[in-house]
């Protein structure tokens, strides 16, 4: 995860010596994200309850601080920015891409790390598609999103995937956490 963020994450100085001679140094599609995008990361470890991944995604949203004074954001958005972390998390994620890709003028990569620890929090009882939902559905046809990375140890990420779109779609017509017996 972390050799994604150096990858990807828009900075001042050159780290192009840490991938001289790997394969995606010869990749010309890859290379031209190199160093280009604002990351926005999550990390679902150790996560056991639905309050512990909304707290995982408010950490990230801490990341990105800097946007309450980012002088690119309009008054109106660095409120909004304050507000986030009082949004649903589906909302916030979105909001977040967006107000990210405003300050950095290019769009977001999404970086999501242990996502298959989600599934912890299915065997306690909660229903796996609400908790994609609730997380994930900022990130369905996120225009202010150049690509999301989910990464498991489990292959849930890549069976999930293929769902997500049926799932977030759903979600937002049929599910509710009372309708799905979550508090």
């Amino acid at each position: 995860m972390s050799m994604l963020r150096c990858f990807f994450e828009k900075r001042e100085c050159d780290i192009s010596a840490l991938f001289h001679g790997l394969a995606v140094s010869r990749h010309d599609e890859a290379m031209r994200h190199f160093q280009r995008h604002p990351v926005v990361a999550l990390s679902f470890r150790g996560i056991s309850t639905v309050s512990d991944a909304e707290r995982a995604v408010r950490a990230s949203f801490a990341e990105h601080a800097y946007l309450r004074h980012h002088p690119a954001l309009s008054p109106v958005d660095r409120m909004i920015y304050r507000q986030i972390k009082r949004q649903p998390l589906s909302y916030g994620l979105f909001e977040l891409t967006r107000l990210v890709q405003q300050a950095h003028a290019e769009r977001a990569v999404v970086l999501v790390d242990h996502y298959d620890r989600l599934s912890s929090v299915f065997a306690r009882g909660v229903p796996l598609p609400w908790i994609y939902s609730r997380v994930f559905v900022g990130l369905r046809d996120n225009i202010h999103v150049e690509k999301a990375v989910l990464m498991d140890r489990s292959g849930l990420a890549e069976r999930y995937v293929q769902c997500s779109r049926v799932w977030a779609d759903r979600a937002r017509r049929h599910w509710t956490p009372r309708s799905l017996g979550a508090t």
